[in-house]
């Protein structure tokens, strides 16, 4: 694989996206980092890892620590010219006592490899997701344990600045008394005009609304419960399509998601349906992950954490409304996170107990998804991000 890997010539499409091509133009691989967060802050080899799938076959290389850091940077996002990733880190030296904190790094477009730019504090506990905006000038940072959401500006460079803005969340509704009892915003999400943010509330049951000014890269609070989900839902992420018409939020505790339409007049969210994400008659714990539309907008699919499974759904072009395809066995324990490659013919999951990462094909007429023999193993993967 790695004497393959030598003889490819690499070819840099638009900014930042990276694409290797055999000296025929017949292969293509994709650039994927994946963040990781060890249970035990003392194992080495912490960081972000950088893997190249190979698009012809599902093959994965060996990862390779392209950033070593003790911080745990755990969930990942990159900017809209992908010339820079960001991660959810925790600090080694908390700021007034609070340890939660943001990294940003410059992507080596030839090598996919990663120089630190700078880090700052998110003026929270624990970080759980962040998004940056479609201009890439600000971004956006859930505070998990600490129940705020935040924004800084970006510089020039990809750089973070101080911390511009601030949005504080009221207590949970305390429906399930061990993870309610706060507001716990669990991600961020940003509507296609740029004006919205939007941030699925565990302890809230609620998905909130926040205006956006990207003139100034300041937030203010605008919906505590532009949805609400079903009692005891915690709602946890979710995504637009792609036509920015529908949105998709999953509900981690209930193991749902609710499909919403979006008027991007007010920014309101309006019901439609509500599907479960494991099979009938499943009786034992489980709490859904993460939420993908697949690029051609005819699938999603989201994870579950204890059924240990990727449930697959097709999706009405003109409604939005899921029907269930098929539920597949993730490969490994507890998949928390997965993406699909650019080209929607991957999906690539990341199973954080049992440290492995599992190649799917995706069948591109019926969303369904085959298992590839290919795996490698890696220290609690926790985000799966393809550079673009």
């Amino acid at each position: 694989m790695y004497r393959l890997f030598r003889n490819l010539r690499v070819v840099i499409i638009g900014a930042g996206l990276l694409c290797l091509m055999s000296p025929l133009g017949a292969s293509s691989v994709h650039l994927v980092y994946i963040g990781t967060t060890p249970k035990d802050p003392l194992d080495e080899g912490q960081g972000i890892y950088r893997v190249w799938l190979d698009g012809d076959t599902g093959k994965l290389t060996e990862p390779v620590l392209v950033a070593q850091a003790k911080t745990r940077p755990a969930f990942l996002a990159m900017s809209p010219n992908g010339k820079n990733l960001y991660a959810t880190v925790v600090l080694d030296k908390p700021v007034k006592g609070m340890k939660a904190g943001v990294s940003a790094y410059a992507i080596d477009a030839e090598t996919g490899g990663l120089d630190l730019l700078n880090t700052q504090s998110t003026a929270g506990n624990v970080g759980a997701h962040l998004v940056v905006d479609n201009t890439g000038s600000s971004l956006f940072y859930a505070n998990y344990a600490s129940a705020s959401v935040v924004c800084f500006p970006l510089g020039d460079d990809g750089s973070i600045g101080k911390l511009k803005s601030f949005v504080s969340l009221p207590g949970g509704t305390g429906v399930n008394p061990q993870r309610q009892k706060t507001s716990c915003p669990h991600s961020v999400m940003l509507s296609s005009d740029n004006r919205f943010l939007f941030v699925p509330s565990l302890g809230l049951d609620a998905t909130v609304r926040v205006r956006f000014d990207d003139s100034a890269s300041t937030i203010e609070l605008d919906d505590l419960a532009a949805h609400r989900s079903a009692p005891g839902a915690g709602p946890r992420h979710a995504k637009f399509s792609n036509d920015g018409r529908i949105f998709y939020v999953l509900n981690e505790l209930n193991n749902t998601v609710d499909v919403l339409a979006y008027e991007s007049s007010d920014g309101s969210l309006s019901p439609l349906q509500t599907i479960s994400t494991l099979p009938d008659g499943f009786v034992g714990s489980s709490t859904s992950a993460e939420i993908r539309v697949h690029p051609n907008g005819k699938f999603v699919y989201t994870s579950n954490r204890g059924h240990d499974s990727i449930a697959v759904f097709s999706r009405n072009s003109d409604s939005g409304r899921l029907s269930l395809v098929e539920i597949v066995a993730s490969g490994g324990q507890r998949p928390r996170n997965f993406a699909l490659s650019a080209d929607g013919a991957w999906l690539l999951c990341a199973n954080q107990d049992s440290n492995n990462l599992i190649v799917f094909a995706v069948d591109q007429e019926t969303g369904r998804l085959e298992q590839s023999s290919d795996e490698v193993n890696l220290n609690s993967p926790l985000c799966v991000l393809f550079a673009h």
